[in-house]
């Protein structure tokens, strides 16, 4: 697997309308917020896309907000980093796993 910074991870995964959630919070960081991130020095380390798997605790972009839950279905994890799981999404189609090398 490729590693590179998780900020640069997350940032190329936004800017393909990824959806990019905080494993620890289950929080949608928008790409401003991931570039206000990297601003300030968050989320430097190395790290690599993991594909999914049945471990991660985050299940979808919104958990627990019962109005999203319809359109759960419209997302698919696609992979994770150390504190993110990352969300193909209506918008990004195949394009978030195809640029993303998973």
């Amino acid at each position: 697997m490729r590693k590179e910074k998780e900020i640069d991870i997350l940032i190329k995964a936004a800017t393909k309308s990824c959806a990019v959630v905080e494993k620890t919070s289950n929080v949608l960081w928008t790409t401003e917020e991931l570039l206000d991130a990297e601003a300030a020095g968050q989320f430097q380390a190395q790290d690599s896309i993991n594909p999914p798997d049945g471990r991660v605790e985050v299940s979808g972009p919104f958990p627990g907000c019962m109005q999203q839950s319809a359109s759960m279905t419209d997302y698919r994890p696609v992979g994770h980093t150390e504190h993110f799981v990352i969300f193909a999404t209506p918008a990004s189609g195949s394009s978030c796993s195809n640029e993303l090398s998973l």
